[in-house]
């Protein structure tokens, strides 16, 4: 071997030694840099000479610096992160929405319903009560207000999801630009070399964007990624970027949009990462939430009103005060928001008409109202017109029925007042008349 072969032997060997050197320096500087993948130097035998017979070694070749990584460790640790991702925001907004419902405190729900039973329970036991009917209309007032209360943070919960849905699809699109752009330079720079930082880079971009949506990524044979989520929808692919945005007829849905005008609803298809979280609180829990509340909240008005319309109350309601009812049917009796619970009898309630023509002498009569001839395709002016005819086929006379827009409404005139009891129809509870609570939901 001449010197000239020995010398660039040892020059190769000390070049290739001085970039491992550089490679451990650079993975020692970025020990602490998030989404850094170690290097080393791949260095290969440099080939051999034929010589006299002989194959001799012309030394190492300085090779390529690689990225220590394992891709399917990675795949497998960022689908993980991404479940998490979806577990720790929907805890996030379930601690919140439980402490809504805190029945630890004599102000919470629970405790306030069995309070208002036992307010209930007062005024059966001394019903003419002024103390024990006071303090019930001032607890109702308290637990209306508490259930409004959850109601409206419940809703309140439903618009701040929506505003971290809006905020995370921002995020995605801005990640998905900066791996559409990350694929241009890695394609530029690896026609030379390995681009190993940008591929970090790129790859934490990645790991980020799992964390946020459900992804799968494809590396092509240029180096370039692909990245697909929900329902198959391409977020990169090469240098292109599709976008993610709130869409639908209510602007809560993730809409994404491809080339031209091609557009899908991935909503109920995003599985995994922070939207998953969001998305399935909003659309499952706070929907069934919000659903119990109106149930709730719904039976017991139906349920309180529907006993109260049973009573005559400690007194008529006085002439010349019209009593509107507070639900409002445009169309039939079972348009009503409780139509669906009404029975129409023959015996279905009875008015009772006091005549105090004669102030001294107050004359007490009652019809009791016959509505077998109705059903629920009744309208209020057919029902009206058979109370009145009914009224005045008993020989009474001063109190009558009357449609007022798509209300009905009881008045007696100067000299008559009226009451009600023994509703076994339903209809005073259904109509709003006589009734103890207003509303049909948790809001309101």
């Amino acid at each position: 071997m001449s010197i000239g072969a020995v010398f660039d032997i040892a020059r190769t060997a000390l070049a290739t030694h001085q970039n491992a050197m550089d490679v451990t320096g650079h993975n020692i500087a970025n020990v602490n840099t998030e989404g850094y993948s170690r290097q080393r130097v791949m260095s290969t035998t440099a080939g051999s000479d034929l010589r006299q017979g002989l194959l001799i070694g012309r030394g190492v070749d300085p090779g390529t610096v690689l990225r220590t990584v394992d891709r399917f460790i990675n795949d497998q640790l960022m689908s993980q992160e991404s479940k998490l991702a979806a577990s720790e925001e929907m805890e996030l907004y379930l601690r919140n929405l439980e402490a809504y419902f805190n029945d630890t405190e004599e102000t919470g729900l629970s405790s306030m319903i069995a309070d208002f039973w036992n307010y209930w329970h007062d005024v059966a036991n001394h019903p003419s009560g002024s103390a024990e009917r006071t303090a019930l209309y001032e607890h109702a007032l308290s637990l209306t207000e508490k259930v409004k209360e959850v109601a409206g943070q419940v809703a309140q919960m439903e618009t701040e999801l929506n505003r971290s849905v809006a905020s995370g699809l921002d995020r995605i699109n801005q990640i998905t630009d900066q791996i559409a752009q990350l694929n241009i330079r890695i394609l530029q720079i690896e026609t030379h070399g390995s681009a190993n930082d940008l591929r970090d880079q790129r790859e934490a971009l990645l790991t980020e964007l799992s964390r946020h949506i459900d992804v799968k990524s494809f590396e092509k044979q240029t180096g370039s990624v692909t990245v697909v989520s929900a329902k198959g929808s391409i977020l990169v692919d090469a240098n292109r970027a599709n976008r993610l945005s709130m869409g639908g007829d209510s602007g809560d849905r993730i809409i994404w949009s491809g080339s031209g005008t091609n557009t899908m609803d991935i909503t109920d298809h995003i599985t995994e990462g922070k939207l998953a979280g969001w998305l399935d609180t909003r659309d499952e829990v706070l929907a069934q939430t919000r659903m119990n509340l109106d149930e709730f909240a719904d039976s017991l008005i139906w349920q309180v009103n529907r006993h109260h319309s049973q009573g005559v109350g400690l007194k008529l309601f006085e002439p010349g005060a019209p009593v509107s009812g507070t639900y409002a049917t445009p169309g039939a009796l079972a348009d009503l928001h409780f139509g669906d619970r009404l029975d129409f009898p023959a015996d279905a309630m009875t008015i009772w008409i006091e005549d105090r023509f004669d102030s001294d002498n107050p004359v007490l009569n009652s019809v009791v109202i016959d509505l077998s001839g109705l059903d629920g395709s009744a309208s209020l002016t057919d029902l009206t017109d058979t109370i009145n005819d009914q009224i005045a086929a008993s020989g009474l006379s001063g109190v009558s029925a009357a449609v007022s827009g798509t209300s009905l409404v009881f008045s007696g005139d100067g000299n008559h007042a009226f009451g009600f009891s023994d509703d076994n129809s339903g209809i005073l509870a259904a109509l709003g008349i006589n009734t103890f609570f207003t509303g049909s939901s948790a809001a309101g």
